[in-house]
């Protein structure tokens, strides 16, 4: 289950960051899915959080899409960003990411597509 943590913005759509629970099962910490044809994309990370942008301000003019003559739609997309939280140097409960010399730190996320 995601907790979303900003402010709602100006515009309609997605741009926001949500917080992930700790208890994501199996690390999942989004589904998107088409009731209609049932495709959907899983995503798995140890990550914290999860940005969700749903494509608000594209147009004509920003924007250079082959499949669409080269328009630019709102909401022709969505991108799932799997990262940790921003800010997490001021706020204990969004993790550690400070990485002292010599320390490596590896993050996975995945991405499972069906069809």
């Amino acid at each position: 289950m995601l907790y979303k943590i900003c402010k709602i913005p100006p515009e309609k759509g997605f741009d926001d960051i949500f917080k992930i629970n700790d208890d994501a099962i199996n690390n999942t910490i989004a589904t998107l899915q088409d009731p209609e044809t049932n495709r959907s994309v899983s995503i798995t990370s140890d990550r914290n959080g999860l940005v969700v942008f749903t494509a608000n301000s594209f147009t004509k003019e920003d924007m250079n899409f082959s499949r669409t003559n080269g328009i630019g739609i709102p909401y022709e997309g969505v991108a799932l960003e799997a990262q940790n939280l921003p800010d997490a140097t001021r706020f204990d409960n969004f993790g550690d990411i400070i990485i002292k010399a010599g320390e490596t730190k590896v993050h996975e996320i995945d991405y499972h597509v069906e069809f």
